[in-house]
């Protein structure tokens, strides 16, 4: 049997650091309270997905996903990507005291 999945994607922002260019702050347009920070872009996409989860897992209503198209880049050297995540698998991961 198989578990349920609630899979969600929402665009991110992977800004580079001005001092550092292998460093990458991450928000999220649409869930303000989602920042993270990562060095290198593996280890940011990892911080991505772990942030929104943190953020969304425990929701009553979801925030609206706006269109790719919508989201503006804050500096030519900013990448936009969705970040994709498992509510389920991180409600199950995520620890409470």
């Amino acid at each position: 049997m198989s578990k349920q999945r609630n899979i969600v994607a929402y665009p991110a922002i992977f800004e580079p650091s001005d001092v550092t260019k292998d460093r990458f702050t991450i928000t999220f347009p649409d869930v303000p309270d989602a920042i993270s920070q990562g060095d290198g872009f593996t280890q940011s996409l990892a911080m991505a997905a772990e942030v929104l989860e943190l953020s969304l897992y425990d929701v009553d209503e979801l925030p609206e996903v706006s269109p790719l198209v919508d989201i503006e880049k804050p500096s030519d050297s900013s990448i936009i990507l969705c970040i994709s995540i498992d509510l389920e698998r991180a409600a199950e991961d995520v620890l409470v005291p």
